[in-house]
């Protein structure tokens, strides 16, 4: 939370921050997140992937990409705007 908090000042304008973690406990993803947005309404979530270890045939993993609104806008776009995708391309 605190990294995620430290690091969204240094994004510029329309700028990407990517947050992964090699968890699938809720408390170490979506509820950073969405603390986070809620915290931090410039920035909008672009996608978030969940990879699982018996479908993904690797270790467990949350990624968000989220992206900072243009200069001049305060929000970004609504989380229903959002691309999501529960395992990675192969």
């Amino acid at each position: 939370r605190e990294l995620l908090a430290g690091v969204a000042g240094a994004v510029r304008a329309e700028g990407v921050l990517v947050y992964a973690v090699c968890s699938m406990e809720p408390e170490e993803g979506p509820e950073v997140i969405r603390e986070f947005l809620r915290g931090h309404p410039a920035f909008a979530l672009e996608e978030e992937r969940l990879l699982l270890p018996h479908r993904d045939e690797t270790d467990g993993f949350y990624m968000v990409r989220l992206r900072r609104a243009p200069a001049g806008r305060r929000e970004g776009r609504r989380r229903g705007e959002a691309k999501t995708s529960e395992s990675s391309p192969r």
